[in-house]
């Protein structure tokens, strides 16, 4: 672990703190019908955990394994059976996720698959086996908490798979594999647990005599640091997002059953699914107790920075009057330790017009993905992000965002995957900036228009220091809406706008209401970035040493060296000239950043790359400006604005 992070830790005041990036995993994969191993970064190899798998696109029932139980030992969610070995499912448990071989139920060729991997974790997960002694029993766990879910399952015999929640506050059970609505009974897990036991009764589901059970065992954690909450919410019945679950952090799962008012679906939704979205696009809805395919039925619910909220009034999810338990996992609140974690510029040809085409990110999975349409001819420049799935936002119009099946994020895991038509044109040259979401590092809001003024909650966890922000729906004063941008070193920045999809200088603004962002929200308040009802996007950037670099500098005429302190050159550079006209003019290295001419583009514009100039050669340090009448990126006395990527 780096000093800085180690800093960062110690700043936070806990000098241990349990990052979900450590030991949960939401991670999809296509089948290949042979062997392969899923990398999530999961160390299952050491004190074990449990995988979750089901088929996207077939149907297929949910399969369960654990490092207890041992390699190919199947249980399924959706029935109530006992455990059964499948030989080549999941053969390995590895210290950085699991292996599966051919077994059609894990590994069927084409076939899209998702995968929830969870690390035996305190304040996380436990996972318990015991046998049964026909009467009434006490089962120690090591949570260190007391926890909020329990499930547990007969893996001798058949028998439900039996659940209690911290929020029907522990008088009632669930059944996984049934919509039925909770029940009492002193028959199965009760009395409520504590926080270093919990509690069975004599039912053949939880307590036979001599037979073999499996417990998984959930924390529920509502500290500022915690990464998994247990609890209740009674529907409204609206599917207008006033239905407001405060975790006070953003979810990336969601499993949730209704449990008074009737029957209903156990639901999953998670983001690499392309679930808790802000788009119009439906849910991607998996229900554990069916082997139904993923499903998509409008959407559910839309994940926030304190928390979620609801899209839809379905009886499964938000009907009036009715009860629901859920279980939340948090985003991920790890800091990077290296920009490869963080970044990733990617060039590929068009192979087809009519074909689908994975692209590649490795070694990060991407939230953001920025595409240059083509790099020879030029053609719009293309923002997508997770949140939004396939609707894009381009940077050099005031367009509000479009529905185009250009880019997938829930296809596959490292990468996504293209649609049709003008990002895979046989023939044509592409290029685009891959970034992922990380603590301290980026983040991406999507928020609706509440109030003037507004403050916006973030969850990058530092002050961020450049903020692109765009109207993604609806007109004032005809038109869409220009994309404004924050930076801490405009002239005085909370006073201050420069925009994105034009060539003008920094000018005098009313968007920030004169407040600056905090560590925890930025304030939105004229029309660009806070008109009535209107939706919007923000990508919030901040300097994390080491990593990347918001700055400024000014002009000296010739040839400069911008410190950014990294120590091996910058990978990304985005330079604007803030005290006149200029472009938003990027570099890469993998177009060159090199001693000679250097490949770059404009974001406010859909011009060609331009090859015939070197304004930006490489310095360890950050990188060296050049002033070439070809960009003025070093006009004596000149001010400019950057974002560097190490």
């Amino acid at each position: 672990m780096s000093i800085e992070l180690l800093n960062l830790l110690k700043a936070g005041g806990d000098n241990n703190p349990l990052f979900v990036d450590d030991v949960f995993s939401s991670y999809i994969y296509t089948g290949n019908g042979a062997s392969q191993s899923i990398v999530n970064e999961i160390d299952l190899a050491g004190n074990g955990g449990l995988v979750w798998i089901k088929a996207r696109n077939q149907i297929n029932d949910h399969h369960i394994f654990d490092t207890f139980r041992g390699v190919n030992k199947r249980l399924m969610a959706n029935v109530v059976n006992a455990e059964t070995t499948v030989a080549n499912s999941v053969t390995a448990f590895n210290n950085n996720g699991f292996s599966i071989n051919n077994a059609a139920i894990v590994n069927t060729n084409l076939i899209n698959y998702i995968s929830w991997t969870f690390k035996k974790s305190p304040k996380f997960l436990d996972v318990i086996t015991y046998t049964g002694n026909g009467g009434s029993k006490v089962i120690p766990h090591n949570l260190g908490t007391v926890p909020g879910f329990i499930i547990v399952k007969n893996i001798s015999n058949t028998g439900h798979w039996i659940c209690a929640h911290i929020g029907s506050a522990w008088g009632s059970n669930i059944i996984l594999s049934s919509t039925s609505p909770e029940f009492a009974s002193t028959q199965f897990i009760w009395p409520g647990p504590d926080s270093v036991n919990f509690y069975v009764g004599a039912d053949l589901s939880v307590n036979t005599n001599l037979d073999n059970y499996i417990a998984y065992v959930f924390a529920h954690d509502s500290s500022a640091n915690g990464i998994i909450q247990c609890g209740e919410y009674t529907g409204n019945g609206l599917a207008d997002n006033s239905n407001i679950i405060n975790l006070g952090w953003e979810p990336q799962f969601l499993l949730i059953k209704r449990v008074t008012g009737g029957v209903g679906d156990w639901l999953i939704e998670d983001i690499s699914r392309h679930g808790l979205s802000y788009d119009t696009i439906s849910s991607t809805l998996l229900k554990p107790n069916l082997a139904d395919t993923e499903a998509g039925a409008g959407r559910y619910f839309t994940a926030r920075a304190d928390g979620f909220s609801h899209n839809n009034n379905n009886s499964n999810a938000n009907e009036s009057g009715s009860n629901y338990l859920y279980v939340a996992i948090r985003r991920s609140n790890k800091p990077p330790i290296n920009s490869s974690q963080v970044y990733k510029g990617v060039a590929w040809s068009g192979n087809s017009s009519g074909l689908a085409r994975d692209i590649s990110t490795s070694p990060i999975t991407p939230d953001v993905f920025f595409v240059q349409q083509n790099r020879a001819s030029g053609g719009n420049q293309l923002w997508y992000d997770r949140a939004r799935s396939t609707n894009y936002l381009e940077p050099g119009t005031i367009a509000s965002e479009t529905a185009y099946n250009g880019a997938l994020f829930c296809k596959i895991p490292l990468g996504m995957q293209l649609g049709v038509g003008n990002l895979n044109t046989t023939g044509i040259n592409y290029f685009g900036w891959a970034f992922k979401r990380m603590t301290k590092f980026l983040d991406v809001v999507q928020y609706t228009w509440t109030g003037s003024p507004s403050a916006k909650l973030h969850n990058l966890k530092i002050t961020p220091e450049m903020m692109f922000i765009k109207r993604r729906s609806g007109t004032e004063g005809g038109t869409a809406g220009l994309w404004t941008v924050f930076h801490k070193d405009l002239t005085t920045p909370a006073n201050r706008e420069i925009i994105l999809n034009t060539t003008a200088a920094e000018a005098t603004s009313s968007a920030w209401n004169s407040v600056l962002p905090t560590s925890t929200n930025f304030t939105v308040n004229n029309a660009l970035v806070n008109f009535s009802g209107d939706l919007y996007s923000a990508y919030l950037f901040a300097s994390l040493a080491g990593i990347s670099k918001v700055g400024k500098y000014t002009g000296n005429g010739g040839s400069q060296t911008i410190n950014c302190e990294f120590s091996s050159g910058a990978k990304f550079i985005l330079i604007k000239r803030t005290d006149a006209v200029g472009d938003w003019f990027v570099w890469d290295t993998e177009r060159g950043i090199i001693a000679g001419n250097d490949p770059h583009f404009s974001f406010n514009t859909a011009a060609a790359e331009v090859t015939t100039d070197d304004s930006i050669d490489p310095d360890t340090s950050g990188f060296i400006v050049n002033q070439l009448a070809a960009t003025n990126i070093n006009v004596t006395s000149a001010t400019y604005i950057f974002l560097a990527i190490a």
